[in-house]
């Protein structure tokens, strides 16, 4: 009939779209191992800085005790920061954290993106951004995704943060000679 061929060829063509999506694929050990690796380094220089500063070195058990802000803090960033689901093309991303609903974005209502030290954000419209933990990804996969951000929305990158909203300093003009003072009597 004719209702089942479309049926098919609408799953066809569902089936070809999804095939032409990027996938980045998150690890829980690449995440743990990350975080991991922060606080321990934090710990580390509490531990001397204590320890030296204050001649106050820490016990045993106290050290064995910081296990559990670990795991929780590892936990904590699998489930609120790293996607269940990342995929995008050209028109659109597709994001699902563990703790939220699947979301679908139009690459067209892009606001902002960027971050630094494992911290990605990107906002869609006027609503806050976005925080994904990239640490949890190959260095490869996320490359491959911030340099599809770069090379199709280089206008779209923040120059920086206030909490999830991120912002863009304008830049002076350059004045006509070339100079880059900007301004006419600088």
């Amino acid at each position: 009939t004719q209702g089942s061929a479309r049926g098919v060829s609408g799953g066809r063509f569902l089936h070809l779209n999804r095939q032409k999506m990027n996938r980045l694929n998150p690890s829980f050990f690449r995440a743990a191992a990350n975080v991991f690796l922060w606080l321990l380094i934090t710990v580390v220089f509490g531990y001397f800085s204590q320890g030296l500063s204050e001649d106050h070195w820490w016990t045993p058990g106290y050290i064995f005790s910081l296990s559990v802000p670990f795991v929780l803090m590892i936990c904590a960033t699998w489930m609120m920061f790293v996607p269940r689901c990342l995929e995008y093309d050209e028109r659109i991303l597709i994001i699902h954290f563990w703790l939220r609903w699947r979301q679908s974005r139009s690459w067209e209502d892009l606001r902002y993106y960027g971050g630094a030290c494992h911290v990605f954000l990107i906002q869609f419209g006027s609503v806050q951004a976005f925080q994904i933990f990239s640490g949890a990804y190959s260095r490869a996969e996320w490359r491959n995704f911030t340099g599809f951000l770069r090379t199709r929305f280089p206008d779209k990158q923040a120059t920086g943060w206030l909490g999830p909203f991120g912002f863009k300093w304008k830049r002076k003009k350059a004045d006509q000679d070339g100079s880059g003072r900007g301004g006419k009597n600088s």
